[in-house]
């Protein structure tokens, strides 16, 4: 039997249930603590559970930082999460992991 839900994994808690998986896309950056939340959500992982997740990370969005500073401006994204923050949680947790990251550059008018 498979089932959805929606629910907040900044609040979440296991009395909720387990998870076989569990997927979020681009919104762990808009939690108050990105690794927590991550650490977190890896609790509620059934055995063999899988977690799939995407995110900005603390080196995104460089020209709008370039941008700010030229324009002597503040730069006022939210902070992101270092690669090696998400690299060390995952490497002395109990699960297996692959991590990417790529750096995808866009350009408008």
């Amino acid at each position: 039997k498979l089932h959805f839900r929606v629910l907040d994994a900044e609040t979440i808690t296991p009395d909720k249930g387990r998870f076989s998986v569990i997927v979020s896309s681009f919104a762990i950056q808009w939690f108050w603590e990105p690794i927590n939340g991550i650490e977190r959500l890896l609790d509620l992982l059934l055995p063999d559970g899988i977690i799939l997740f995407s995110l900005p990370g603390a080196l995104s969005c460089p020209s709008w930082q370039k941008a700010a500073q030229q324009a002597k401006l503040p730069y006022t994204r939210n902070p992101l999460p270092e690669l090696e923050s998400i690299r060390a949680l995952l490497e002395f947790g109990p699960c297996e992991f692959e991590l990417n990251s790529r750096f995808i550059e866009e350009s408008f008018d």
